[in-house]
């Protein structure tokens, strides 16, 4: 593949998966993400980001999450711990997501993160944008 080349990457809702979760996400090869969705009694959703947001995964990240947001109108807890890698592209996605929902009246709040995601925060300075919930998250994943 040239540098120049596009790498083509889908999302789509699979089936479930244990205790009712679902995953958003392509099940191919290409993909380098997932979002596993697990509905919650009031009505809202924990998201479980795994794998790899970046420049070229972002905009199948952002549909994933605006599927996620559609889905579960009350709100989203975003657990990033399981991400091993996320650009800029990616948070800026995460930043989008904040602004979406608090423009509906969404609630979302990021309650873990991975040691590389709480280094991005912390570089950009965005930790308190995110919100202030992710403080010391990242202790449980070093």
């Amino acid at each position: 593949m040239s540098r120049h080349q596009v790498r083509q990457q889908s999302v789509s809702l699979v089936s479930p998966t244990a205790a009712g979760a679902r995953q958003l996400g392509s099940p191919s090869a290409a993909a380098r993400f997932t979002v596993e969705l697990t509905g919650k009694p009031d009505g809202s959703a924990l998201a479980a980001v795994a794998g790899e947001v970046d420049y070229d995964g972002a905009d199948a990240f952002r549909h994933a999450m605006a599927t996620a947001l559609k889905e579960y109108p009350v709100g989203l807890e975003l657990d990033l711990a399981g991400l091993s890698f996320c650009d800029c592209a990616g948070l800026n996605v995460l930043l989008w997501v904040r602004r979406r929902a608090a423009a509906t009246g969404c609630a979302v709040r990021v309650s873990s993160v991975s040691p590389r995601m709480s280094r991005l925060i912390d570089l950009t300075g965005t930790r308190e944008v995110l919100g202030a919930s992710i403080n010391g998250a990242a202790s449980r994943h070093a």
